[in-house]
């Protein structure tokens, strides 16, 4: 190893700035000489580390594709599940990221990650590690994401439907994100209220307020300028007027849109419900829409009889605070 004096760090801090002064078609290889010629400083030096992180934080997928396979393993060695990684999470999940797409050997780059993930012996290491992937595989704009399969099947070996929940549902919509990147909607509500229903009979309608904040949640990876959250909502009601959707779905929806094009959609979808011949429904609904119904004049003259004596002596007990 070398040892570093101060005219030698000074040269050495000097590798980063030049980055951007490096012909586009030379800057992989400069990466990795820089990279290497760090590896052989010093170990004390405290220095190289932030080093390697502004060279990592560089590589974008272009360079990315040109680095060789062996240098690309060595980068994930020397900071998955290292104290160096975990300072620079973004860089390492997004550079593991844009390796495996770039690379044929895909299997092989899994094996590799794998391998270090299972030899840490910190459980809420490994879960902030799947998690990290599961965001950057749900924030991808990529149009195929297939070859990301091994990791979820990889995330689903680690994850119990009574222990992980909420784990145990985002695997569903990793899948449905592999699956495809631009769902139809009534393809798409379909499918997670298959999802629903099958998650209900097996645990009870006490899981719904648990699975309404994770559809919530994971929703966000998947609207997009063709349709909104209303909309979905609105086609699972219609696919599947049924009680526990409607109480999922005044889970979700939590106050009615302010502009008037949005607030008809909502409208119809109030009346949607509404059609649910179910009691404690209709008083779910008229205790979280009461006050929705007067600013907007919604008629409410058809719920059940059940329904308006309960709203009655609800506005009793205001009228008399």
């Amino acid at each position: 190893m070398l040892l570093v004096n101060e005219a030698h760090s000074k040269s050495l801090e000097s590798i980063t700035e030049h980055l951007k002064k490096i012909p586009r078609k030379y800057r992989a290889k400069y990466i990795q000489y820089a990279w290497q010629h760090i590896e052989k400083t010093e170990i004390r030096w405290d220095n190289s580390s932030p080093l390697k992180h502004s060279l990592l934080d560089y590589m974008n997928r272009e360079i990315i594709e040109e680095i060789p396979l062996e240098f690309g393993i060595r980068i994930i060695q020397q900071h998955l599940m290292t104290e160096h990684g975990r300072r620079d999470l973004n860089n390492i999940f997004k550079f593991i990221f844009d390796f495996l797409s770039s690379k044929d050997e895909k299997q092989l780059i899994f094996d590799e990650v794998f391998s270090i993930v299972d030899q840490c012996p910190s459980e809420r290491e490994i879960s902030e590690f799947l998690l990290n992937w599961y965001r950057q595989v749900m924030e991808s704009t990529c149009d195929d994401l297939r070859y990301m399969e091994p990791y979820v099947n990889y995330f689903e070996k680690k994850v119990s439907l009574i222990e992980n929940f909420s784990d145990f549902v985002k695997i569903f919509f990793l899948k449905c994100k592999l699956e495809s990147r631009q769902w139809a909607v009534d393809d798409f509500t379909n499918k997670i209220l298959d999802f629903f229903e099958e998650i209900v009979s097996k645990c009870g309608t006490l899981v719904i307020p648990l699975f309404s904040r994770e559809i919530d949640y994971n929703l966000t990876f998947f609207v997009q300028k063709d349709f909104t959250n209303t909309d979905l909502y609105y086609s699972m009601m219609k696919q599947r007027p049924i009680p526990i959707i409607a109480v999922l779905l005044l889970q979700l929806v939590s106050e009615p849109p302010s502009d008037f094009e949005t607030r008809k959609a909502f409208d119809e979808f109030v009346q949607l419900i509404k059609s649910v011949k179910d009691v404690g429904v209709q008083i779910c609904l008229c205790k979280k829409y009461k006050s929705y119904f007067r600013t907007y004049s919604v008629d409410s003259s058809d719920f059940s009889a059940d329904v308006d004596v309960f709203c009655s002596l609800k506005k009793l007990k205001l009228n008399t605070k």
